[in-house]
């Protein structure tokens, strides 16, 4: 193909994309009153990128973040606020892990250099790689990771994609069978230790349910027909889950949705509070019940 026809080619699909962003814009605008413009917007707001705090933020990355995601540091759920005695995630999966992965690059850049070749059967790995470090990375700008805290699991999630990708790559270009059994090995162990940490938290929440403060607060709040709230962000939508939406719950910092806020507002005579302190009013779980 020619360079001009890549040319005409690439801008096709770049005014194919700004299609696609102007009609889910105008469909999100026209449902919740929100268009992606502004919910970018939002976005940018929580986004910090002083070097003095990036730093910090970028090393938990590689300490916290990731080795908590792979399992390769003992943790505790209650960590996370889930209530359960149970600890999974080993430092020696962490490094073996690690240095796995490190073994398994240096080998395919020496591949790349030997034999300068990128097939239909790289991409998928070298996709599924690229999108596990543009997630690593852009965890390190968010505002609400703070280091030396427990890491905001939810922000780094496909950051999974990052040694799945490289073992994708690596089976794929790794002439050896003999190393390819021995990674294939490894990600088979690590599979197996994470399935033995899951299957354990699963038995002990079997055996023995959990409590659920959220859950406390959504079935008094539905057993006392109160139809709208207000609370924190992290209370509001946990509330509005575990309701079904029986209880509308509006967020009075952080908004996600729109349509729940615009509802609250629109009932505001019977719109209770839920703040956890100070308590002026019936106490629920951690929460205080403040008529309006």
């Amino acid at each position: 193909m020619h360079s001009l026809d890549q040319f005409f080619v690439a801008l096709s699909h770049i005014g194919n994309a700004g299609l696609v962003w102007l009609i889910v814009d105008d469909l999100k605008l026209r449902q919740s009153g929100a268009s992606l413009g502004l919910q970018a917007a939002s976005l940018a707001g929580q986004v910090c990128m002083a070097p003095g705090e990036w730093r910090g933020r970028a090393a938990s990355v590689f300490t916290q973040a990731l080795p908590v995601l792979f399992g390769g540091r003992s943790t505790r759920p209650l960590d996370f606020r889930m209530n359960s005695e149970v600890t999974g995630g080993y430092s020696i999966v962490g490094w073996v892990v690690a240095l796995t992965l490190a073994a398994m690059t240096a080998r395919l850049l020496v591949l790349w250099f030997r034999e300068r070749r990128f097939g239909v059967g790289d991409a998928l790995g070298a996709y599924l790689a690229l999108v596990g470090i543009f997630v690593a990375s852009v965890y390190s700008l968010s505002c609400n990771v703070i280091p030396g805290q427990p890491p905001l699991l939810r922000y780094v999630l496909l950051g999974l994609f990052l040694p799945i990708g490289c073992f994708a790559a690596f089976i794929h270009r790794e002439p050896s069978s003999g190393l390819r059994k021995l990674a294939a090995g490894v990600f088979l162990a690590w599979a197996a230790v994470n399935l033995v940490d899951n299957l354990r938290l699963l038995r002990a929440s079997v055996n023995e349910p959990p409590s659920n403060e959220h859950r406390v607060l959504a079935d008094y709040l539905v057993t006392h027909q109160i139809r709208y709230a207000r609370a924190i962000y992290w209370d509001a939508y946990a509330v509005d889950f575990l309701a079904r939406e029986r209880v509308i719950v509006a967020s009075v910092d952080l908004i996600r949705i729109p349509d729940y806020q615009r509802r609250v507002d629109e009932n505001d005579a019977n719109a209770f509070n839920l703040p956890r302190i100070p308590c002026a009013g019936d106490r629920v779980a951690s929460w205080c019940i403040q008529r309006p």
